[in-house]
């Protein structure tokens, strides 16, 4: 699995230009974007495309090659817009196998290159996206799934972040390498959810508290399930508390008040919940689509109710679900690829 990730080192290593020491900074950007295009041109030759399907959430996954067999999906590959400047390498490939990466599981890749090439690049993460950023004292963003620069100005359009929501949990700053393996652990985290481990699920939220706790990412889904999984004996209402309480110290978004209402509710105190679901709705902001409205109505029945979240423990948007989307190639298939 991870020969193809020695394979992208390698030529990134044989192909890409050393960063020059002193480089003026009128020479700098300009060498930045060209070493990041080259790093995209190498993922295109490899077969690397964005997902036709939903997400890839690891990146053991989006290392390990996919067969396109089905017409029907790889029409959909081919539509994909994240794809368009790959369908000559899709036409090309003839079904397979590829590489499908998404946001996070890309910008990994380039960092990896980078790492070797001793780049300056870093993670970036916003809610629901991630791209890279090289720094030069000013700085270079680039888009993975697309393969081209943009700047702050791109994401807060496009991804709706309110100038006063920069900076908040992270978004939108320069990560460190601790809040980068702090967002993998979490990453890890949500994918052993999906395989019903839960000790393991904890125990790699709690790896990624301990190295960064800066982005609630990993905090915000630990009292979540304490809160609401939808199993009673997996609830603790007080720990849901007091990892809410840590999560959104920093001013929270409507996503982080809302859990930290339900996890009012779980600890039995149903006057608090409505108090921080009413802050929620004043925030105005929620860009993962939290029930505000709906928990809140359960708060404020008759018989009060508590959070549940019936879709623990499934992903959500799999790229290969149950194989049928999508399937992994065999060794003879592998074979002809190579």
């Amino acid at each position: 699995m991870y020969a193809i990730l020695d394979a992208l080192i390698d030529e990134g290593v044989a192909t890409l230009e050393p960063y020059p020491a002193g480089l003026p900074a009128s020479r700098a950007k300009t060498f930045a974007v060209d070493a990041l295009t080259a790093i995209d041109c190498i993922l295109l030759r490899h077969g690397f495309v964005y997902p036709g399907h939903e997400l890839v959430q690891l990146l053991s996954d989006g290392l390990g090659p996919t067969m396109y067999d089905d017409l029907n999906d790889l029409r959909d590959l081919r539509n994909q817009s994240h794809n368009i400047r790959r369908i000559k390498f899709i036409d090309a490939n003839n079904g397979g196998p590829f590489y499908v990466v998404d946001c996070d599981i890309a910008s990994f890749i380039y960092l990896a290159i980078a790492e070797v090439m001793k780049y300056p690049l870093h993670l970036v993460e916003i809610p629901r996206h991630n791209f890279v950023r090289w720094e030069i004292g000013s700085s270079v963003n680039f888009e993975t799934m697309d393969g081209f620069e943009t700047d702050d100005a791109y994401y807060k359009t496009n991804w709706g972040i309110a100038d006063s929501f920069v900076g908040r949990g992270g978004i939108l700053e320069t990560m460190n390498d601790n809040q980068t393996i702090a967002y993998h652990d979490a990453s890890v985290a949500v994918a052993w959810s999906w395989r019903g481990d839960i000790a393991r699920m904890i125990d790699f939220y709690q790896r990624s508290v301990l190295t960064d706790c800066t982005h609630p990412f990993a905090l915000n889904n630990l009292f979540w399930f304490y809160a609401a999984a939808p199993k009673i004996e997996w609830r603790d209402g007080a720990k849901a508390v007091q990892h809410g309480l840590r999560a959104t110290a920093v001013p929270a978004d409507g996503d982080g008040l809302d859990t930290l209402a339900c996890a009012y509710a779980q600890n039995g105190d149903f006057a608090r919940a409505i108090d921080t679901e009413l802050v929620a709705i004043d925030v105005a902001y929620a860009p993962f689509g939290s029930s505000i409205s709906g928990d809140l109505g359960l708060f404020r029945a008759s018989s009060p109710q508590t959070c549940n979240d019936s879709g623990f423990g499934r992903d959500p948007a799999p790229f290969r679900p149950g194989q049928t989307v999508a399937r992994a190639a065999t060794d003879k298939e592998l074979l002809r690829f190579h």
